[in-house]
C-alpha cells in the first residue's frame, strides 16, 4: 500500500490517498498541483496502478449524449436504399408526405381506370435524379417505403 497527497495551487492538501493493489483515478482539478511529471488540469488525470505508481494519463473523451429527437433526425436524413430496385429516397418528414400524396393519386387514379398499371410516371429520388417506373413497380416500391419510415417512426421518435 502506498500514500499519495495532491496539493492545490496554494500548497493545501486537497487529496491523501492510501492505495492498495488495482486501477484508481483520481481527477485533478484546475488548481491542483501533482509532484512527479506535468498535467493539463483541464484533460488530465492522475491513475495509480496495480504496483501503486502514479502516472498522468489523458481523461477519457465522452461522446456527447444525442437525445431521441436528434436520433431520429439522424435516421431520416440518412434516407432509404430500396432493396428491389437500389434506388435510395428520401424520408425526411416533407419527402414521406410528398410519396404519400404520390402513392395515394397513383392507387386513386388506377381504381379510375385512368391510367394502367404499366403507365410510366417519372419520380425522384434521394440526390434529385429522375427515375421512370411503371405505376405498378412505383406503388410497391412506396409501399415497402412507407414500412421502412412507419418502423423508423416507431423505434426512434421521440
Amino acid at each position: 500500500m502506498k500514500s499519495y497527497v495532491i496539493f492545490n495551487a496554494l500548497g493545501v492538501i486537497r487529496m491523501a490517498c492510501q492505495c492498495l493493489p488495482g486501477v484508481i483515478a483520481l481527477q485533478l482539478k484546475p488548481d491542483d498541483f501533482v509532484m512527479e511529471g506535468s498535467a493539463n488540469t483541464a484533460t488530465d488525470m492522475v491513475v495509480i496502478d496495480s504496483q501503486g505508481t502514479p502516472t498522468i494519463k489523458p481523461k477519457p473523451v465522452i461522446a456527447p449524449v444525442q437525445t431521441q429527437a436528434e436520433i431520429y433526425e439522424t435516421h431520416l436524413d440518412l434516407g432509404y436504399v430500396d432493396a428491389a430496385t437500389g434506388i435510395k429516397l428520401k424520408t425526411t418528414e416533407s419527402a414521406q408526405a410528398k410519396f404519400a400524396q404520390l402513392v395515394t393519386l397513383l392507387s386513386v387514379a388506377l381504381q379510375a381506370n385512368a391510367v394502367q398499371p404499366t403507365t410510366t410516371q417519372e419520380f425522384y429520388d434521394f440526390d434529385d435524379a429522375a427515375h421512370t417506373l411503371p405505376i405498378s413497380a412505383i406503388i410497391a416500391l412506396l409501399m415497402r417505403y412507407g414500412f421502412f419510415c412507419a418502423n423508423l417512426f416507431n423505434t426512434y421518435a421521440p
